[in-house]
């Protein structure tokens, strides 16, 4: 009996606007720490005991951003793209159905990507313990213990049972805040919407209680192989239904396993602010902000927008794709309404996540991006035009930094700049690309032959390592500017010489 983690990737984040958009979704985004909710997602399922192939569900237009995500973290998955969002019993229905078209006794451990849960390892052991009892036929969710009453998530309540995992006598929706209080003291848990059950298990359930569900999964996986695959068509005729309405509200296998660790769906800004890391004021700031006289509030600005924020207390700031949210953390959950009413108004609620939708666009931004700055920026700040070569760094102000220069450097420089000409650019490619050449032929070259590794800023040996590495660098920037510029210099003879050296390295 494998365990199958499942991520479920849908949902728009709408509260978390203007940073959440439909193009670029919360989960992607690197709301606490540096990855993504999606990716901190992955690497605490991933680790699961007896795992299987870990799935994930997702809306066809983030198939790309999944997939750069998980390779960014270097990890593969199944990814399950759906051609419309059906709400979570489709979705879950499809992920299970995959995994018993290939292990009828597989476990599924099912999981939102953007629930912000620092303590991995306790998460793990607690789906462990539910994956005992999904093997006994239990459908069991996770119960969060709360920290107080909260009118964000529905409640749970549990029965008594002999072991730690228990039935559930009754879910009931997100309360007001006096009937949240009342949950609290009769012991409610919340119902964080993670759940382990047997695949068969839930199929049969969804057969019992929703069987247009239960079809429309198994027809709609029966083309998706390991790998990305888009589910078929059949996908959009399953009922949009929430997994609690169509299974766990009727169902007799309904449990709960009551924990204690930390967790958040990061559902709106204030959970952001209480999850994030915060200056002795109580302030969680990213980005470029003064702070006077402030407290306990949150700023997420990007580069190039400076925030000034004065006397004011419990207040998010919130800048992204050229719109502007300012908002009392205590009325957070009001940012949907706000949305809703922009959209009803006619105006754009939602920017675009990047200036391109496609890869067609991206390529045509980049191309620009390049063309224009990227290029331009590294000869006129990256070059030492006075002793030579190209610096190692630039800070993010453009001063160059004074560090030792890696022979990799240059030749990777060199490459660019040739790469460029071959490509048409119409700046200074020739220039800069012998600019890095000439240095690096007359600061790396040992005696035998080879290229040393490191040499000072101002040129003087550090590191007499000639490491294969920085060899491959050099063939691959002489070669390059060889067929870019041929003639200038006996490159290819170069490219020989280096190559019989490293025939006796």
């Amino acid at each position: 009996m494998a365990i199958y983690p499942v991520i479920m990737c849908g949902g728009a984040g709408s509260r978390l606007w203007p940073a959440s958009r439909p193009a670029h979704p919360k989960q992607f985004l690197p709301l606490v720490g540096a990855r993504s909710m999606f990716q901190e997602t992955v690497l605490r399922v991933a680790d699961l005991g007896e795992a299987g192939d870990l799935v994930v569900v997702a809306g066809v237009a983030h198939g790309e951003l999944i997939a750069a995500q998980l390779a960014e973290i270097g990890v593969s998955a199944t990814v399950l793209l759906e051609p419309e969002p059906r709400d979570s019993a489709p979705a879950m229905a499809a992920a299970c159905a995959w995994i018993a078209g290939r292990d009828s006794e597989g476990v599924a451990v099912v999981v939102a990507a953007d629930h912000h849960m620092p303590d991995g390892a306790a998460f793990r052991s607690a789906a462990l313990t539910a994956v005992d009892a999904a093997r006994e036929g239990q459908i069991v969710t996770l119960g969060m213990r709360p920290d107080g009453p909260s009118t964000a998530y529905g409640y749970i309540s549990p029965g008594q049972g002999p072991g730690p995992v228990r039935p559930v006598l009754a879910f009931v929706e997100k309360p007001d805040a006096a009937t949240a209080q009342a949950y609290i003291e009769a012991g409610y848990l919340w119902n964080s919407g993670n759940f382990v059950v047997g695949a068969e298990v839930l199929l049969a359930e969804l057969d019992a209680f929703a069987p247009a569900i239960a079809q429309a999964a198994r027809a709609a996986v029966g083309s998706c192989a390991l790998g990305q695959g888009a589910l078929a068509e059949s996908f959009r005729t399953a009922p949009k239904i929430s997994i609690d309405y169509a299974v766990m509200e009727k169902t007799q296998r309904a449990a709960v396993l009551p924990v204690d660790f930390a967790w958040s769906d990061l559902g709106a800004w204030d959970a952001v602010w209480q999850a994030s890391d915060k200056d002795e004021a109580g302030n969680a700031v990213r980005g470029d902000a003064l702070m006077v006289g402030a407290s306990d509030c949150l700023v997420r600005a990007p580069a190039g927008l400076q925030v000034t924020l004065v006397g004011v207390k419990d207040i998010a700031v919130v800048a992204d794709g050229g719109q502007v949210l300012v908002c009392d953390l205590a009325s957070s959950q009001q940012v949907k309404t706000a949305v809703d009413q922009l959209k009803a108004k006619g105006r754009e609620a939602v920017a675009p996540a990047a200036p391109f939708q496609t890869l067609s666009q991206a390529a045509v931004w980049f191309d620009q991006w390049l063309k224009t700055s990227a290029l331009p920026l590294w000869w006129t700040l990256g070059a030492d035009h006075v002793g030579g070569g190209f610096r190692e760094a630039l800070t993010p102000e453009g001063a160059p930094v004074e560090a030792p220069r890696r022979s990799r450097v240059q030749t990777r420089q060199t490459f660019v700049y040739a790469t460029a000409g071959l490509m048409g650019w119409q700046g200074p490619w020739r220039q800069a690309a012998w600019h890095g050449m000439d240095y690096f032929l007359a600061r790396y070259r040992r005696p035998d032959g080879l290229f040393r590794a490191v040499v000072s800023n101002d040129g003087e040996p550090l590191d007499e390592t000639a490491a294969l590495y920085d060899q491959a660098f050099a063939l691959l920037a002489m070669a390059t500017l060889n067929q870019a510029d041929p003639g200038h210099t006996d490159l290819a003879g170069e490219g020989q010489r280096l190559l019989a050296a490293l025939q006796v390295m």
